[in-house]
Protein backbone atom coordinates (compact mmCIF):
# COMPACT_ATOMS: atom_id res chain seq x y z
CA UNK A 1 0.00 0.00 0.00
CA UNK A 2 1.04 3.53 -0.66
CA UNK A 3 -0.49 6.86 0.60
CA UNK A 4 -0.89 9.34 -2.19
CA UNK A 5 1.05 12.49 -1.37
CA UNK A 6 -2.74 14.51 -1.24
CA UNK A 7 -3.83 11.29 1.05
CA UNK A 8 -7.16 12.15 3.75
CA UNK A 9 -5.92 10.08 6.72
CA UNK A 10 -8.33 9.79 9.55
CA UNK A 11 -7.53 8.12 12.75
CA UNK A 12 -9.69 6.20 15.53
CA UNK A 13 -13.28 7.57 15.85
CA UNK A 14 -12.59 9.32 11.92
CA UNK A 15 -10.53 12.42 13.34
CA UNK A 16 -8.18 13.89 10.56
CA UNK A 17 -4.73 13.07 11.63
CA UNK A 18 -1.63 13.60 10.30
CA UNK A 19 0.57 11.25 8.29
CA UNK A 20 3.20 10.96 11.59
CA UNK A 21 0.51 10.29 14.13
CA UNK A 22 -1.10 7.22 11.68
CA UNK A 23 2.03 5.63 11.07
CA UNK A 24 2.99 6.09 14.90
CA UNK A 25 -0.07 4.39 15.38
CA UNK A 26 0.09 1.46 13.54
CA UNK A 27 3.77 1.25 14.59
CA UNK A 28 2.29 0.19 18.58
CA UNK A 29 0.41 -2.91 16.87
CA UNK A 30 -1.35 -4.17 14.10
CA UNK A 31 -4.47 -2.55 13.32
CA UNK A 32 -7.43 -2.59 11.00
CA UNK A 33 -7.63 -0.11 8.47
CA UNK A 34 -10.15 1.13 5.74
CA UNK A 35 -8.66 2.46 2.40
CA UNK A 36 -10.04 3.51 -0.62
CA UNK A 37 -7.75 4.29 -4.16
CA UNK A 38 -6.47 2.51 -7.02
CA UNK A 39 -5.14 -1.39 -7.37
CA UNK A 40 -2.63 -1.70 -10.19
CA UNK A 41 -2.39 -5.40 -10.99
CA UNK A 42 1.07 -5.07 -12.41
CA UNK A 43 2.64 -3.71 -9.71
CA UNK A 44 0.13 -5.53 -7.18
CA UNK A 45 0.27 -1.97 -5.66
CA UNK A 46 -2.62 0.11 -4.18
CA UNK A 47 -2.41 3.67 -3.80
CA UNK A 48 -4.74 5.25 -1.01
CA UNK A 49 -6.32 8.35 -1.36
CA UNK A 50 -8.28 7.58 1.76
CA UNK A 51 -7.29 5.48 4.79
CA UNK A 52 -9.06 5.31 8.14
CA UNK A 53 -7.64 3.11 11.53
CA UNK A 54 -10.21 1.24 12.43
CA UNK A 55 -10.45 0.74 16.68
CA UNK A 56 -9.60 -2.09 17.64
CA UNK A 57 -12.55 -5.12 17.99
CA UNK A 58 -13.51 -7.66 20.52
CA UNK A 59 -15.27 -10.75 19.45
CA UNK A 60 -16.38 -13.73 21.31
CA UNK A 61 -14.55 -17.05 20.90
CA UNK A 62 -14.84 -20.90 21.53
CA UNK A 63 -11.81 -23.56 21.15
CA UNK A 64 -11.66 -27.03 22.27
CA UNK A 65 -8.23 -28.61 22.39
CA UNK A 66 -5.49 -30.96 24.11
CA UNK A 67 -3.05 -28.89 27.03
CA UNK A 68 0.33 -28.95 27.46
CA UNK A 69 3.57 -27.27 29.45
CA UNK A 70 1.01 -26.20 32.34
CA UNK A 71 2.78 -23.68 34.94
CA UNK A 72 0.75 -23.13 37.94
CA UNK A 73 2.90 -20.77 38.90
CA UNK A 74 2.60 -18.34 35.93
CA UNK A 75 -1.12 -19.67 35.84
CA UNK A 76 -0.11 -20.30 32.04
CA UNK A 77 -0.80 -23.48 29.45
CA UNK A 78 -0.44 -24.49 25.84
CA UNK A 79 -3.40 -26.00 23.51
CA UNK A 80 -3.24 -27.33 21.00
CA UNK A 81 -6.46 -26.81 19.12
CA UNK A 82 -8.89 -29.14 17.40
CA UNK A 83 -12.16 -26.69 16.56
CA UNK A 84 -12.21 -22.78 17.24
CA UNK A 85 -14.57 -20.30 16.55
CA UNK A 86 -14.74 -16.31 16.31
CA UNK A 87 -10.91 -16.29 15.53
CA UNK A 88 -8.23 -17.88 13.12
CA UNK A 89 -6.24 -20.03 15.23
CA UNK A 90 -3.64 -22.37 14.32
CA UNK A 91 -4.37 -26.20 14.30
CA UNK A 92 -1.22 -27.19 14.53
CA UNK A 93 0.81 -24.88 16.43
CA UNK A 94 -0.20 -24.89 20.29
CA UNK A 95 -1.25 -21.22 21.88
CA UNK A 96 -0.39 -20.04 25.33
CA UNK A 97 -2.92 -18.75 27.36
CA UNK A 98 -3.06 -17.57 30.47
CA UNK A 99 -5.87 -17.84 32.94
CA UNK A 100 -6.48 -16.18 36.76
CA UNK A 101 -8.71 -16.68 39.64
CA UNK A 102 -11.85 -14.87 37.60
CA UNK A 103 -11.40 -17.36 35.50
CA UNK A 104 -14.23 -20.11 36.23
CA UNK A 105 -13.52 -23.99 35.69
CA UNK A 106 -15.46 -26.95 35.25
CA UNK A 107 -14.55 -30.60 36.30
CA UNK A 108 -15.21 -33.28 33.98
CA UNK A 109 -18.62 -33.94 36.10
CA UNK A 110 -19.11 -30.32 35.44
CA UNK A 111 -18.21 -29.46 39.24
CA UNK A 112 -16.47 -25.81 40.09
CA UNK A 113 -13.14 -25.91 41.24
CA UNK A 114 -10.47 -23.78 41.32
CA UNK A 115 -7.07 -22.36 39.51
CA UNK A 116 -5.16 -25.04 41.62
CA UNK A 117 -7.50 -27.68 41.14
CA UNK A 118 -7.27 -26.83 37.35
CA UNK A 119 -3.33 -27.15 37.31
CA UNK A 120 -3.23 -30.02 39.40
CA UNK A 121 -5.74 -31.42 36.80
CA UNK A 122 -3.49 -30.72 34.10
CA UNK A 123 -0.07 -31.11 35.74
CA UNK A 124 -1.06 -35.29 35.88
CA UNK A 125 -1.82 -35.64 31.86
CA UNK A 126 -2.88 -34.00 28.66
CA UNK A 127 -6.34 -32.77 29.13
CA UNK A 128 -9.15 -32.14 26.45
CA UNK A 129 -10.71 -28.54 27.47
CA UNK A 130 -13.26 -26.69 25.89
CA UNK A 131 -12.95 -23.25 26.89
CA UNK A 132 -15.10 -19.76 25.77
CA UNK A 133 -13.74 -15.97 26.12
CA UNK A 134 -13.14 -13.04 23.94
CA UNK A 135 -10.35 -12.17 21.63
CA UNK A 136 -8.95 -8.09 20.63
CA UNK A 137 -8.61 -7.98 16.65
CA UNK A 138 -6.33 -8.03 15.13
CA UNK A 139 -3.91 -8.20 17.88
CA UNK A 140 -5.59 -11.38 18.87
CA UNK A 141 -5.06 -11.00 22.09
CA UNK A 142 -7.08 -13.79 24.28
CA UNK A 143 -8.80 -13.22 27.84
CA UNK A 144 -10.55 -16.32 28.95
CA UNK A 145 -13.19 -16.76 30.93
CA UNK A 146 -14.02 -20.23 31.02
CA UNK A 147 -12.61 -23.62 31.16
CA UNK A 148 -14.58 -26.85 30.99
CA UNK A 149 -12.13 -29.81 31.44
CA UNK A 150 -13.36 -32.89 29.90
CA UNK A 151 -13.75 -36.56 30.71
CA UNK A 152 -10.10 -38.48 29.24
CA UNK A 153 -11.18 -40.31 25.73
CA UNK A 154 -9.68 -42.78 23.65
CA UNK A 155 -8.03 -40.59 21.21
CA UNK A 156 -8.00 -42.08 17.47
CA UNK A 157 -5.30 -41.75 14.90
CA UNK A 158 -5.41 -38.36 13.18
CA UNK A 159 -3.85 -37.09 10.40
CA UNK A 160 -3.52 -34.47 8.30
CA UNK A 161 -2.54 -33.73 5.09
CA UNK A 162 -3.07 -32.86 0.95
CA UNK A 163 -5.52 -34.97 -0.89
CA UNK A 164 -5.01 -37.00 -4.26
CA UNK A 165 -5.92 -39.90 -6.79
CA UNK A 166 -9.84 -39.71 -5.64
CA UNK A 167 -11.87 -42.83 -6.43
CA UNK A 168 -15.54 -42.52 -5.97
CA UNK A 169 -16.01 -46.22 -6.58
CA UNK A 170 -13.36 -47.45 -4.10
CA UNK A 171 -14.39 -45.06 -1.50
CA UNK A 172 -11.12 -43.77 -1.24
CA UNK A 173 -8.04 -41.39 -1.75
CA UNK A 174 -4.29 -40.71 -1.08
CA UNK A 175 -3.33 -38.39 1.68
CA UNK A 176 0.25 -36.62 1.96
CA UNK A 177 0.86 -36.59 5.48
CA UNK A 178 1.87 -32.88 6.65
CA UNK A 179 1.06 -34.05 10.62
CA UNK A 180 0.14 -37.43 11.99
CA UNK A 181 -0.96 -38.69 15.72
CA UNK A 182 -1.35 -41.93 17.37
CA UNK A 183 0.26 -44.46 14.56
CA UNK A 184 3.30 -44.25 12.85
CA UNK A 185 2.60 -44.39 8.67
CA UNK A 186 5.43 -45.04 6.06
CA UNK A 187 6.76 -42.21 4.17
CA UNK A 188 4.94 -40.48 1.34
CA UNK A 189 1.63 -40.50 0.59
CA UNK A 190 -1.12 -43.12 2.48
CA UNK A 191 -3.79 -44.52 1.13
CA UNK A 192 -7.60 -43.59 2.69
CA UNK A 193 -10.40 -45.73 2.76
CA UNK A 194 -14.10 -44.57 3.91
CA UNK A 195 -15.65 -46.25 6.70
CA UNK A 196 -19.08 -47.74 6.17
CA UNK A 197 -20.68 -45.06 8.51
CA UNK A 198 -17.51 -42.57 8.48
CA UNK A 199 -18.46 -38.98 9.21
CA UNK A 200 -17.65 -36.44 6.24
CA UNK A 201 -17.73 -32.67 6.64
CA UNK A 202 -17.28 -29.98 4.45
CA UNK A 203 -16.82 -25.98 4.26
CA UNK A 204 -17.47 -24.81 7.45
CA UNK A 205 -18.16 -28.31 9.53
CA UNK A 206 -21.48 -29.22 7.01
CA UNK A 207 -22.29 -32.05 7.30
CA UNK A 208 -21.32 -34.09 3.44
CA UNK A 209 -22.26 -36.73 1.36
CA UNK A 210 -20.02 -39.15 -0.36
CA UNK A 211 -20.48 -37.71 -3.46
CA UNK A 212 -20.06 -34.25 -2.61
CA UNK A 213 -16.73 -35.27 -0.88
CA UNK A 214 -15.34 -36.81 -4.40
CA UNK A 215 -16.71 -34.17 -6.14
CA UNK A 216 -14.42 -31.72 -4.17
CA UNK A 217 -11.31 -34.14 -4.13
CA UNK A 218 -12.35 -34.21 -7.71
CA UNK A 219 -12.04 -30.54 -8.18
CA UNK A 220 -8.63 -30.20 -7.22
CA UNK A 221 -6.44 -31.40 -3.99
CA UNK A 222 -7.46 -30.75 -1.18
CA UNK A 223 -6.11 -29.88 2.94
CA UNK A 224 -8.27 -33.03 4.43
CA UNK A 225 -8.01 -33.58 8.36
CA UNK A 226 -8.82 -37.81 9.26
CA UNK A 227 -9.60 -40.06 12.00
CA UNK A 228 -9.94 -43.83 11.98
CA UNK A 229 -7.47 -46.36 12.17
CA UNK A 230 -4.23 -47.53 10.70
CA UNK A 231 -3.31 -51.45 9.65
CA UNK A 232 -1.29 -52.72 7.24
CA UNK A 233 -0.59 -49.54 5.66
CA UNK A 234 -4.18 -48.75 4.83
CA UNK A 235 -5.96 -45.58 6.64
CA UNK A 236 -9.80 -46.44 6.86
CA UNK A 237 -11.15 -43.18 8.08
CA UNK A 238 -14.52 -42.86 10.62
CA UNK A 239 -13.65 -39.21 10.07
CA UNK A 240 -13.04 -36.88 7.24
CA UNK A 241 -12.81 -33.05 7.70
CA UNK A 242 -12.48 -30.65 4.73
CA UNK A 243 -9.96 -27.91 5.66
CA UNK A 244 -11.03 -24.67 3.76
CA UNK A 245 -9.28 -21.59 3.85
CA UNK A 246 -10.80 -18.86 5.93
Amino acid sequence: VQLSPDAEIKGPHGAATTKEQFFSLLAEHARYVGMKGLYNSDTQTFLASRVEYVVDQTVTIGARGVTSNPDNQAGTFDLLVSQVSGIDLSHTTPIHLSVTANTMFKSPDGGDINLDQFFLLLAAGPKHLILVGTATLPSGEISVSRIDVQADEIILPTARGATGNPNADTASFSLTIAEHHGFDPAEGAMNVVLAESAVLKGPQGISISRAQLFSFLTEHSRNARVAGNFSDGVFTASKVELIFSQ
